[in-house]
């Protein structure tokens, strides 16, 4: 008597799907792959699950693989499949007919190194962008895609570092932090900056007009860009650093 080879019952993958910590949308479809061959997908039903624990509700059924599974992610509208910066894999082996939770948590942004400071880079779909300031140490200010030093001026020694605090005279505010751009002189191309700023108030440094924020023009730090700050750019208009 000959006996037919038993099929093989499928893994059930359920858990959250998001992307850099972020739900993924009802409507995405996540995608499993064995090499180059699909072998299961799921669209979700509801924000940030892809499948449920419940027995029954949805999971994601997969096929038998003898390599790694692979997960991708399709958004509504899109044509291609996704995988993030980092490949989310199930790598502990195919065992017929299991049901395993894991979370898919895919990578499109990641921090990378700025001097003085931290950056972040993004995922284009085939490779990470340029490194972009995030953010710049204490003592350090935001010019272009650089962290600069401020520096109390000074001749002939480079300054000594400092925060602004209010009230800062014209003598005090460093060259370095009115070079708005960070090209080493102190021009037009820098009043342009300044001027988009003028007569702004902010309650907070993360206030911006348009991507800059507004206070890089309060040279004397007093929360507001005025008549002083501006008397200030122009006794260093001309000046290199």
């Amino acid at each position: 008597m000959a006996y037919e080879t038993f099929p093989f019952f499928p893994i059930a993958f359920w858990g959250n799907a998001t992307v850099d910590d972020e739900p993924l949308p009802t409507g995405t479809i996540i995608k499993a792959y064995c090499g180059n061959s699909l072998i299961g997908e799921i669209t979700m039903v509801e924000n940030g699950i892809y499948g449920y624990t419940e027995a029954a509700k949805n999971k994601l059924l997969v096929s038998n693989c003898d390599s790694d599974i692979l997960f991708k992610y399709l958004p509504q509208g899109r044509s291609k499949d996704l995988t993030g910066g980092v490949e989310v894999k199930y790598t502990e082996g195919f065992v017929s007919g299991t049901t395993i939770n894991k979370d898919l948590n895919f990578i499109n942004t990641q921090s990378c190194s700025i001097t003085n400071g931290t950056g972040v880079q993004s995922w284009d779909g085939n490779n990470w962008g340029d490194c972009i300031v995030l953010s710049c140490n204490t003592g350090y200010y935001k010019s272009g895609n650089r962290c600069i030093i401020y520096t109390s001026g000074g001749g002939g020694g480079g300054g000594v570092s400092y925060v602004p605090t209010a009230q800062k005279t014209i003598q005090e505010v460093s060259t370095g932090k009115i070079d708005m751009n960070g090209d080493g002189k102190i021009d037009f191309d820098d009043f342009s900056v300044f001027a988009l700023l003028y007569k702004k108030t902010y309650a907070n440094p993360e206030e911006k007009v348009g991507n800059i924020p507004i206070n890089w023009g309060d040279f004397n730090s007093d929360g507001k860009v005025d008549f002083d700050d501006f008397a200030i750019f122009a006794l260093s208009y001309g000046k290199s650093i």
